[in-house]
């Protein structure tokens, strides 16, 4: 098992259904990789995020 530390590219890439990352990320989870993220990253995560996002963005981050 490896630990990855997401950046917020990846986080916003997989938010927005972007370049295939949710699939990515899926796999990862599936070989039981250990994902992570920091505080900064939610903060810019949070910061960008539009109002009609706000829904979506909540839903995903509270998914186990």
């Amino acid at each position: 098992m490896t630990r990855f530390l997401l950046d917020t590219t990846f986080i916003i890439d997989v938010l927005n259904g972007r370049r295939n990352r949710a699939s990515v990320m899926k796999e990862l989870i599936a070989e039981q990789h250990e994902l992570a993220c920091c505080a900064i990253n939610v903060a810019e995560v949070y910061a960008g995020m539009r109002a009609p996002e706000k829904d979506k963005t909540g839903s995903v981050a509270a998914q186990p």
